[in-house]
């Protein structure tokens, strides 16, 4: 079984919506009023769940079939939303193009190498509307590498209900292994993964997004309205076509 169905019923425990992200989305449906969003790698759907709540027509898509499932019951009553199941180079077919605005957060990004993930970018650029915005967040690698960050802070839940362990082994610049656990000491349950990620820089990503004849607009640390830095925990861009 796939590591996120094996965590499905932990994910939104988790990786709940923060109360930055909500703000932050809410100022995207304020400021540039889309009509219609695409999440690609949508997850349990959480994040599509904020623009729907706002009136934005919210269709995603994610390779695992128990997030899909997660997300079409969060979705369940905007009769307009749609979640389908595939994997970054189906987007295109997935959906029809003419979205105000296509995310990628959640560092999902660099889960496919690095030619994939400037593909996902220029295929992301024509599924947007004339004006339309892409936004991306992926962790700072930058820091990671500099800093040699071998493990991230761990994720408790419910002063210990359950702990997520996450862990870096640097191969290369191009390539580091993603080791992760989450225990559940209540329920006996210890679930382990391994994966390659792709490092992409803030500078890599923003040259990726001018090659696909974006503008960027704005690079911040976060989903917060401050400034990006060299030691910035993450990236979060917002480009427009």
């Amino acid at each position: 079984m796939d590591f996120y169905s094996r965590i499905s019923k932990y994910y939104d425990l988790i990786f709940p919506v923060s109360e930055e992200q909500e703000r932050f989305f809410a100022e995207i449906v304020r400021d540039f009023k889309p009509a219609k969003v695409l999440d690609a790698a949508c997850g349990s759907g959480s994040q599509l769940l904020c623009f729907a709540k706002r009136g934005v027509k919210a269709c995603g898509f994610d390779a695992d079939p128990e997030m899909v499932g997660l997300a079409r019951e969060k979705l369940k009553n905007y009769p307009d939303a749609e979640v389908k199941r595939g994997v970054f180079a189906e987007m295109t077919r997935l959906f029809p193009p003419g979205f105000d605005l296509v995310m990628n957060i959640g560092n999902s990004l660099v889960h496919v190498p690095k030619g994939e993930a400037k593909k996902f970018i220029q295929d992301a650029a024509t599924m947007l509307s004339p004006n339309g915005i892409l936004l991306i967040q992926i962790l700072n690698y930058e820091r990671i590498f500099r800093e040699r960050i071998e493990e991230l802070p761990v994720i408790t839940v419910n002063e210990g209900e359950l702990t997520f362990h996450r862990k870096y082994e640097f191969t290369s610049n191009e390539k580091v292994i993603f080791r992760t656990t989450i225990e559940v000491p209540s329920e006996r349950i210890r679930i382990e993964n391994s994966i390659p990620l792709y490092p992409m820089t803030a500078e890599e990503l923003v040259s990726a997004t001018r090659e696909a004849g974006l503008s960027v607009m704005s690079i911040h640390p976060g989903f917060v309205g401050r400034k990006f830095t060299p030691d910035s925990e993450a990236v979060v861009l917002l480009a427009k076509k």
